[in-house]
Parts: structure tokens; C-alpha cells; sequence
């Protein structure tokens, strides 16, 4: 913010960039002067009530097939004195492709051109300066945005529309229509960038989010609202008759006209911006036959095909698997998420078939196990599990890319197939670092991503479960938990088509996304966007493996020769796909030739972009020069989550912390969890960084050796030196010992040189001893918790790939000996050691 507001209006200034000063800058909605329904309002010196600029959001829907045309209007209105910058942060589907933007002033429409990011900037900036009235639409992830508008006059209404284009979910006969109202508080791991932050929100940029100031908008203050309402229509045509239609979300009106069509709206009494919009219908038949869509223009033709294959799908010999049930226990699920995530873990443990194996893993600052490793699905394991589970508590950060690496990294059993089903809100900021982890560790597991709550990230729940080779799926806390896990075991139980091709014959298809087609599932279909040239008709030939077995089916379809401008959308549906599958050849960080091919992408087809902005500027100068007063929109907390959960530190710019709660898990009211993993090493990327390959273990309830088992220094047994050992007169000599350190994560202020630098010398201090007694080949992972006086307190085996035990004992013997540098704040050190 440049300037304060003049005159009377000082005071609200100050509670727009401090939106959690005290509460004497709003009205509660206890506040027998409050308006009515809790809305927020600023006060002048005077006490008069002054709403914040955006007034109203107007969502109209049309769906017709499997495709869905979506227009947002926004109404910015300036209550002051002077002319003001509105900034907003907004959800849109991450499948969506946003193809226009328009902005109204008075009587002129302004229609947005779409730009190279950095340009776009560049003409809004100089706009706004200049006295011009402009509006500026940014992507920052594929499901979070930044709306600003220039120069709203006092007293005056802007209203700024976007339409974009998506395809509906469809699964078991079932459509979903999803439409996001809010974004939620997204932890941000990582350590102050300091300087200049990249955006207005209330949260520092970080090392590992540097955008972090532009993903976290203010939040309002609980019972409070903005004056923000939302209204939402959808028409429906769905092309075959609605056997079932329901809105899980909110209270509607719906509006049946015939078999097939049907318009549904948001009734008034529900209409707080504060939760997904969810609609869903039923439709005829349990099987989905094939469907195309086609468009033609100058830029050549353009297809969306959705299938099912029509195998039989009949259960198989069930093959032994690996269960991995993975909670996000951070304070972001604190109340009902919580108890739902726990009584889907209950819900599943009870569905495990007799030769599965099993394992929970929990996170939030830290990650925990339930045992060291998967145990047998017994009564009294499974006893075990749901105490473990029944102590959960919702506290602390949610360092998401440990849960990953911890269920992903884990010791595997050869003989099963491990199968994660991971539950989170996804409410972080390092989106792209925990998808590219995923990438990179998944091997031949599966897994499944489970969002619960009312206001998800989608966009990183479903590409983490796109990645990992498994599937995706959403409930609201207040949905039914059995129907839902028994869909997850529904899908893991029976056989599923694999290593998928398609052959588009002599039709001239030059272009089809996704590129590989991942595993399908029991009634699921494949949904492919396509680019040809000649076109025609022909037949496309699916081609896949169930249960070991070849498996083919032909599909007939049609694609025009001549000019078709219906189904405009689809040219924006085929650039969007293209975008997703060139941006996901990048998770692991930015390569210019892919930036190149992104932009060049989405301007050839009009498509907002990491890299692209649509920005629409008024011609006439209406203000003089000089830039306006910047008013960030503040938003509410998802439906069902706790206001105080986020508030300790997220709406300050988190310099002492780098976390958006962090300080909640600081609080001496909150239990540290009992192992915690530190975040891991940076690599280079835009917004990402890469993860090292450490979990964490806890024993609870289980009878373990105690190599398994963290241990304080002082409990251990005093390992002799091996000098003293009596050795074995005929114990061959064998090559010597090498040992080295081959990763290293450290949590605190410990530099990195000087742990590698006395780590490295203990080790070669045991090879000297220990030369010739063992021939030792794979991986020790340990962790250290050094004392503030640099001494170690504790030693914990997290992995150990040796099996030597007289090794390892001399290993921990000498590690303890370690003086490391004092530090007020004490380290963890966690370290894969590497023999041979």
C-alpha cells in the first residue's frame, strides 16, 4: 500500500493491512451495532460502516454433455474517498481453461487481451499510473488467481466477467460440477526470502514458496463477514436422462424440464462464498457409452472424447497388498475434518482383505508411525491402529512432502503391492516440490488421494494421485465415509486396464492429451483432447492389458472436414491440456524451452497461463496521475475449518517463522509430534524444492527390537572401543571398510559444512577400526538430536539396509562422541550413511 487513505478513513488503512488488529475495526456479529447477517464493516472516525470493495459474485453455469461453460462476474464498488486499487485472490477449477476476460466502466466494454505475463504487468502498471481505469487477471497456480483492479473512482462499480471452459468428473454413472468459492490458508514451508515480498498478501515470501505473498490473501476475522455475497445458476442439458440430481454443498432450487434438462440456482439464504459448490446427477445406465465433440476453424480441427471401456471388470485372484494409510493431522483439519479423517482410517482398516499388511503414517511439523514397519491385518494389530489413530490430534504445520516421502519411502515388501490412500486437505504452498516427489518415489506403488473438507486443493490432490499412478477423490465432512471407502477398495480389488495405447488410424490426429494414459479403474472413462488436420471417418482403437490379458476395442467416430464452429470451446480445452501436460515436464523446476512452449501456447490460444495475464485497460484518462490506494480483499476460512487454527501467525508475514501456523506448533499447549523430519535441502525451481529420501519411524503399542526404537544416550549400552573386543583368531581379513555420508537433512541452525565435515571424520574413524572385520554393503539412515550445548541427546535407527549389528552399535557408540557447535535452539540431524 503506497499511502494511507485521507482524512477520516485512516483508520481503516490500517485494518485492511492488518486485517487481525483488534476487533474494535469490525463489527462482530454479536455487536448489538453490527449489521445484519455478521457482515464486515470498516468504521470511519464517526462510526458509519464502510463494505469492502468487492460486492458480489455472479456464477452462471451452462453444461451440456460432459463440458462445461462457465461465466464469473465480479462487482468491485469503491465506498471511499478517494480512488482505489481492489486486489483479490480468487479460486477457479484447475482443469479450467480461462479464455476471456472483460471489464465494464459505465457504459464501455473492455475486452482483455492476453499477454506474456511480465507485458501484461508492464501495460497495467503503466495504466494505473497514468490515470486509466484497468484490470489485470494473473495465474498463480492452476486453481488460484489474482484479480486486481485500477483506478475504481469513489462512489463507482466495476464489474470484471471471465468465462472459462472445463470438463465435469464423471464416475460410477455419476457427474460432478464443481465450482470453488474460496481459497484456503495454504501452509508455507521455507525461510524468509526478506526484501521486497512479490505480492499483498499477509504471508513472507519464502526459499521454498517465493510466491508465498501471492497465495495467501488476509483472512476475516471469525464472525465476521465481507459484505461478499455470491449468487450461481447452472443449466443443464446432460444429453441423456438424470436419474438422480443433488447439491451435497448448499441449498437450491432445482428445476427439472424434461428427462434431461434441468436449471438449478443458489437460494439467497446460502450464499457466503466460504465452500466448493458441488452439484451431482445420476444418469441413465450403467454404462457410459462413447461420446465426441468436435470444432473446426482456421487453426485446424479440434475433439474431446470421453469412453468407457466396456470390459468386464470381474474380481480377480486378489493380490497381497501393502496398505499405507496416510493423515494430515496439522491444525488446518482441527474439528470435523479430523473426525472425518478418522473415520475414514477406521472405515478402511475394517475393509483390509486377511493377506494384506498394513501401516499408518501421521503428519504435521513432523511425521509419525504406527510401527517401524507394515505389520499383519490380526484383531489385535488392527486394535493397535485405531488407539493410535483415537490419539491423534489436529496441531502444528502440515509439512505434506514428509507424509509423501515417509509412506513412499519406506522399506517395501517384494511380495505386495503397496497401496497408499493419503488424506489432506492439500492445504499447503509448495504444490509443485510434493508432486514432483511423488513423481520421483512412486516406483511401482499406487497411490490415492483422499481431500476432505469443504474447500480443497484440488489441483495438488489430483495431480499427486494422477503421478502416483492411483486415483482421486473428495468428501465434504458431512458426507457418508462408507460409501466412500468402500469406492477406494472397490477400485483397488478388481483388475484394471494398463499400459493403455490408442491408434487413431489414417483421420490425421496430430495431437492427443493427456499423452499416456494412465491406469483406469472400474467405471471410470478415459477423456482424450485432440488436435487433427484432415479428419474424417474412422475408427480409434483403445489398447490395453487386464489382469495380464490383451485387451482391444474399436470406437467409430467422425471428425469433420469442413469448417464446424460448434463446440468453440474445445480449441480452449485442447490448449489447456497441452499447458498441463508441458507444465508437469517441469515439477522438478523451470527449463526455458518448456517456459517458451507454455507461453507460445497459451497465446496462440487465448489462455491465462503461468506465464500468460489477461489485462484490459479503459483508453480514457479519468483520474489524474499517480498510483491509487491498494485494498486487499480479505477472505473468509473454509466452511468447517477453525478461524484460530490459522490466525497465531498466518495473517502477519511470517518472518520469525517461515510457517504459516508455525506458531501454533511452537505453543507450549501443543505436543510436539514424538519423531520429527526436517525439511529437506533445497534444489532450484520456480516455487519448488526437491526432497530427500528420509522418513521417520515410531513404534506405538508394538513389541519391537530395540535397534528400532530411539533410545536417549544415557539408556544405551556403553559400546566397548574395538581395541577391547575380543576378536576371532581366524576372522578373515576382508577388504576395508567405507563408509560415507551420502544425504544429509538438518533441522535448525546448524550449518551444513560443519555437520558433513564432523559426521564424515566419526565415520572414517570406524572404518579404521572396524577394517577387515566386516564386509558391509547398503544404507543407514539415523537421526541425531543434538542438545543446545552441541552434545547428542538421543540417537533413533530410522532405517537400517546394513544388518550388521555390531556394526551399527559401533556406529551409534562413536556418533555420540560428536561435539557439535553450541546453539541456543539445539538441531536434528538426520543422515544416510552409505557402506561399500
Amino acid at each position: 500500500m503506497q499511502r494511507l487513505l485521507s482524512g477520516t478513513l485512516h483508520a481503516f488503512a490500517l485494518t485492511l493491512l492488518l486485517p487481525l488488529l483488534p476487533s474494535t475495526a469490525y463489527a462482530s456479529a454479536n455487536d448489538p451495532g453490527a449489521i445484519t447477517e455478521g457482515s464486515m464493516r470498516a468504521l470511519r472516525d464517526d462510526g458509519a460502516p464502510i463494505p469492502l470493495p468487492l460486492e458480489h459474485t455472479d456464477v452462471q453455469a451452462e453444461i451440456s454433455g460432459f463440458v462445461s461453460r462457465v461465466q464469473v462476474v465480479q462487482t468491485f464498488h469503491n465506498p471511499f474517498q478517494e480512488r482505489i486499487e481492489a486486489i483479490y485472490v480468487l479460486p477457479l477449477p484447475d482443469k479450467g481453461a480461462v479464455d476471456s476476460m472483460t471489464m465494464e466502466v459505465g457504459q464501455r466494454t473492455v475486452r482483455g487481451v492476453i499477454k506474456n505475463r511480465e507485458e501484461a504487468r508492464q501495460l497495467y502498471e503503466a495504466a494505473k499510473n497514468s490515470g486509466r481505469t484497468a484490470a489485470l487477471l494473473d495465474q498463480e497456480r492452476p486453481n488460484i488467481f489474482t484479480q486486481s483492479v485500477a483506478n475504481i473512482l469513489p462512489g463507482e462499480r466495476i464489474t470484471v466477467t471471465l468465462t472459462y471452459v472445463a470438463p465435469l468428473e464423471y464416475d460410477h454413472g455419476q457427474y460432478t460440477f464443481n465450482f470453488p468459492m474460496v481459497v484456503g490458508p495454504r501452509y508455507i514451508p521455507g525461510t524468509p526470502l526478506g526484501g521486497q515480498s512479490q505480492g499483498t498478501g499477509t504471508h513472507a515470501d519464502t526459499d521454498r514458496v517465493p510466491d508465498a505473498s501471492r497465495i495467501f490473501p488476509p483472512l476475516l476475522p471469525e464472525g465476521t463477514r465481507s459484505g461478499h455475497d455470491i449468487s450461481l445458476t447452472v443449466k443443464l442439458d446432460a444429453g441423456v436422462p438424470i436419474q438422480k440430481m443433488e447439491c451435497v454443498s448448499h441449498d437450491v432450487e432445482i428445476i427439472r424440464s424434461g428427462t434431461r434438462r434441468a436449471e438449478v440456482r443458489l437460494k439467497p439464504s446460502d450464499a457466503i462464498p466460504n465452500k466448493d459448490f458441488i452439484l451431482r446427477y445420476d444418469v441413465a445406465g450403467d454404462q457410459l457409452e462413447a461420446g465426441i465433440l468436435t470444432h473446426k476453424d482456421e487453426r485446424g480441427g479440434f475433439f474431446t472424447l470421453m469412453l468407457q471401456p466396456q470390459a468386464d471388470f470381474r474380481t480377480s485372484e486378489i493380490t497381497p497388498k501393502e496398505m499405507f494409510f496416510v493423515i494430515d493431522q496439522s491444525c488446518s483439519q482441527s474439528g470435523l475434518p479430523m473426525e472425518k479423517q478418522k473415520g475414514i482410517i477406521y472405515e478402511a482398516l475394517d475393509h483390509m482383505n486377511p493377506g494384506d499388511t498394513f501401516n499408518i503414517v501421521s503428519f504435521n511439523s513432523g511425521v509419525n508411525f504406527f510401527a517401524p514397519k507394515a505389520l499383519a491385518n490380526t484383531p489385535e494389530n488392527v486394535a493397535r491402529a485405531r488407539r493410535f489413530v483415537d490419539g491423534l490430534q489436529a496441531n502444528g504445520g502440515t509439512e505434506m512432502l514428509q507424509g509423501v516421502l515417509a509412506c513412499l519411502d519406506a522399506e517395501r515388501d517384494p511380495q505386495r503391492l503397496r497401496m497408499v490412500l493419503f488424506l489432506s486437505d492439500g492445504y499447503v504452498g509448495n504444490d509443485e516440490e510434493i508432486i514432483h516427489a511423488v513423481e520421483q518415489h512412486i516406483g511401482n506403488a499406487r497411490m490415492f488421494t483422499y481431500g476432505v473438507g469443504a474447500s480443497v486443493n484440488h489441483y495438488l490432490l489430483d495431480r499427486m494421485a494422477e503421478v502416483g499412478r492411483g486415483d482421486y477423490q473428495y468428501a465434504r465432512p458431512d458426507e457418508d465415509t462408507k460409501q466412500s471407502v468402500a469406492r477406494f477398495y472397490d477400485r483397488i480389488s478388481k483388475p484394471y486396464l494398463v499400459d493403455i495405447e490408442l491408434d487413431y488410424g489414417d483421420l490425421g490426429v496430430e495431437e492427443v492429451y493427456p499423452k499416456r494414459v494412465r491406469d483406469l479403474f472400474a467405471s471410470q472413462p478415459i477423456i482424450l483432447t485432440g488436435h487433427y488436420g484432415a479428419g474424417g471417418h474412422g475408427k480409434f482403437t483403445l489398447k490395453g492389458r487386464i489382469a495380464g490379458k490383451p485387451y482391444v476395442e474399436e470406437i467409430e467416430v467422425d471428425l469433420p472436414k469442413a469448417a464446424q464452429p460448434e463446440n468453440e470451446a474445445l480449441a480452449s480445452m485442447f490448449g489447456r491440456a497441452k499447458i498441463e501436460h508441458l507444465a508437469g515436464l517441469q515439477h522438478g523446476g523451470e527449463k526455458p524451452e518448456i517456459v517458451k512452449a507454455i507461453t507460445d501456447t497459451a497465446l496462440r490460444f487465448r489462455l491465462m497461463s503461468a506465464y500468460t495475464s489477461f489485462v484490459a485497460i479503459d483508453d480514457v484518462v479519468r483520474t489524474g496521475q499517480g498510483a491509487p490506494i491498494s485494498v486487499q480483499q480479505p477472505v473468509p476460512t473454509p466452511e468447517g475449518t477453525r478461524y484460530e487454527a490459522f490466525a497465531a501467525t498466518g495473517p502477519r508475514r511470517a518472518a520469525a517463522h517461515g510457517a504459516a501456523w508455525s506458531g501454533v506448533a511452537a505453543s507450549a499447549s501443543v505436543p510436539a509430534p514424538t519423531v520429527a523430519m526436517p525439511p529437506p535441502p533445497p534444489v532450484p525451481s520456480r516455487n519448488a524444492r526437491a526432497p530427500a529420501r528420509m522418513i521417520a519411524a515410531e513404534a506405538k503399542e508394538v513389541d519391537l527390537p530395540a535397534k528400532d526404537v530411539a533410545l536417549d544416550v544415557d539408556e544405551q549400552k556403553e559400546a566397548k572401543p574395538a581395541e577391547e573386543r575380543k576378536r576371532d583368531s581366524d576372522v578373515k581379513k576382508v577388504r576395508a571398510l567405507r563408509l560415507q555420508v551420502r544425504e544429509l537433512i538438518i533441522r535448525g541452525p546448524m550449518t551444513r559444512a560443519a555437520a558433513q565435515r564432523q559426521l564424515q571424520q566419526a565415520l572414517e574413524q570406524v572404518a579404521h577400526r572396524l577394517a577387515g572385520r566386516f564386509e558391509a554393503t547398503g544404507d543407514l539412515t539415523l537421526s541425531l538430536t543434538i542438545g543446545a550445548d552441541g552434545t547428542v541427546t538421543a540417537i533413533a535407527v530410522i532405517h537400517d539396509g546394513l544388518h550388521v549389528a555390531d556394526l551399527t552399535t559401533e556406529l551409534r557408540a562413536v556418533l555420540k562422541t560428536i561435539r557439535f557447535a553450541a546453539n541456543p535452539s539445539g538441531s536434528v540431524v538426520t543422515v544416510r550413511i552409505s557402506a561399500g
